[in-house]
């Protein structure tokens, strides 16, 4: 009888524990940041993300905006990588020796810098694929150049939301995917 009493008891604790901590989770949830303006408050929901502006005593639920322009986020993304990283993901050595762990924007400079004779450089150029997918996350990102009357480019598969850059330059399946590197 004691020992069901006791069992009893501490289900009941364990019962009241659990609610105590879920209430602290609620009174707990929304964060309430100050603006430059007296009258903003944006509150904050720790569970979901989810920003609301508190206008005047008004609330109002700001949904997450897309990047306003994702073939510059594609660009950026891929200025940013890793030269040695992404040969190396591809198992092909650079034809030019082993470059430093710079990023690709760097390398690039680096060997324009280096290059003699007629020099045009294009730049970067982002082109969404398939090019007739307007909601595609895929994007195909070129640094072109002409030198010595052809046209020399280093091409990059972007996979936008996943973050994901693969060097297209000396890969066989994204060569023919694309169809186009030089």
């Amino acid at each position: 009888m004691k020992l069901l009493a006791v069992a009893i008891m501490l289900v009941g604790l364990g019962a009241m524990g659990l609610y105590g901590y879920t209430r602290h989770l609620e009174s707990t949830r929304y964060e309430l940041q100050p603006t430059t303006h007296p009258s903003i408050v944006h509150k904050i929901d720790r569970r979901t993300g989810e920003v609301t502006i508190i206008r005047g005593g008004r609330e109002e639920t700001v949904s997450p905006q897309p990047p306003a322009n994702p073939g510059a986020e594609a660009i950026g993304l891929v200025q940013h990588s890793s030269f040695r990283l992404l040969f190396s993901t591809t198992g092909t050595p650079h034809p030019l020796g082993d470059p430093d762990a710079i990023t690709v924007d760097s390398f690039i400079a680096k060997e324009m810098r280096g290059l003699r004779g007629d020099l045009l450089v294009v730049g970067w150029r982002a082109e969404r694929w398939p090019t007739d997918d307007p909601t595609s996350q895929t994007f195909l990102v070129s640094h072109v150049y002409q030198h010595a009357g052809k046209e020399h480019g280093y091409y990059f598969e972007v996979l936008l939301d996943a973050n994901i850059v693969r060097l297209v330059n000396g890969d066989a399946d994204l060569t023919r995917k694309y169809g186009r590197v030089r």
